[in-house]
């Protein structure tokens, strides 16, 4: 199992605001430098990890083709 990281905190507020099972956030050239954090609820629906990777394929097909963000 992973710590808490450096934007733990403010991926914590995302979470709870947003009312989401899982959160990822990517923080380019924050006020605590360059990093990630993520937080998942598995004791609720432990597939919900299997999700993940589909997610970020699809932002990344999208940053890739330069279109919109992912909705």
């Amino acid at each position: 199992m992973f710590g808490p990281g450096k934007y733990d905190d403010l991926c914590t507020l995302v979470r709870e605001r947003s009312g989401g099972k899982a959160v990822i956030i990517c923080i380019f050239d924050g006020d605590q430098g360059t990093g990630m954090s993520a937080q998942f609820d598995l004791k609720e629906d432990p597939t919900l990890i299997f999700t993940v990777p589909l997610v970020l394929r699809q932002a990344a097909d999208r940053i890739e083709e330069g279109g919109p963000s992912v909705q």
